[in-house]
């Protein structure tokens, strides 16, 4: 009887624990444009392949936990992981909203403490204006500047690792975007409403592309632009049964 017992408690705990989860689902229902596509690399620049760097806008339909429920209905992103697909349109995309960026974007072991922390000096200084912005050269060089920064840790789009070239300004204001954080200290922003939405698991419309997006709290963080319906497209813009996704590498 003992043994049921502690078999019983630890299966409550679980559920428990289970039922505390932040997730949400939600459909992806359209980009802020295609019109601004960039050349990005993620091997040093030995290959290059088109990218729709842009705003992503969702519905959610449905959450759990404190955080999950902290997020609008309607809501934008800005995509973590260019090894992953999203179609837009698309419906029943699950996700786990954590504050951990670190271990985004999954499935891998994360970006770690330093990009993490580049991310939080990113969003507090430009990432309330961004998420809400109808400029499309803004939305992609932020875009690119969150790439960079997941991506690389030089924080300049000409060197290492990850690559990009692409639009004059669009390059510029992506790299002003890096320079502004290349010099503020290690834990200076530590904002609580910036999380990550993680899938580690393929979804109904095959792999979903990890994002990263304001909770409500802070002045912009809210409503998505009102777009044409479209899909995106990372690595690669292709079209497929109507459709265009982000391409793994």
């Amino acid at each position: 009887m003992k043994k049921i017992a502690l078999i019983a408690a630890a299966v409550s705990m679980t559920v428990a624990a289970a039922a505390q989860a932040d997730t949400i689902t939600a459909n992806c229902t359209s980009v802020l444009t295609w019109g601004t596509p960039v050349n990005v690399s993620v091997d040093g620049g030995a290959n290059y392949s088109s990218a729709a760097a842009t705003l992503i806008n969702w519905t959610k339909t449905s959450s759990t936990g404190a955080m999950g429920n902290a997020i609008n209905t309607n809501f934008s992103s800005y995509c973590i992981q260019l090894s992953e697909d999203v179609y837009v349109p698309s419906t029943n995309n699950n996700y786990t909203v954590t504050q951990d960026l670190s271990h985004a974007p999954l499935p891998g072991q994360g970006m770690g403490v330093v990009a993490a922390d580049h991310l939080q000096a990113l969003f507090a200084l430009q990432g309330a204006a961004a998420l809400i912005t109808s400029d499309t050269t803004m939305a992609a060089a932020f875009q690119l500047a969150i790439w960079e920064i997941v991506g690389d840790s030089d924080l300049t789009l000409t060197t290492g690792l990850f690559q990009a070239n692409g639009a004059s300004g669009i390059m510029s204001l992506a790299q002003s975007y890096l320079n502004s954080i290349s010099n503020i200290a290690f834990g200076t922003y530590n904002n609580s409403n910036l999380v990550a939405l993680t899938s580690p698991v393929p979804g109904l419309n095959g792999s979903i592309q990890d994002q990263i997006t304001l909770l409500p709290g802070l002045p912009g963080d809210g409503s998505p632009v009102p777009l044409p319906a479209s899909s995106i497209a990372g690595m690669g813009l292709l079209l497929l049964s109507g459709a265009r996704r982000l391409r793994k590498a």
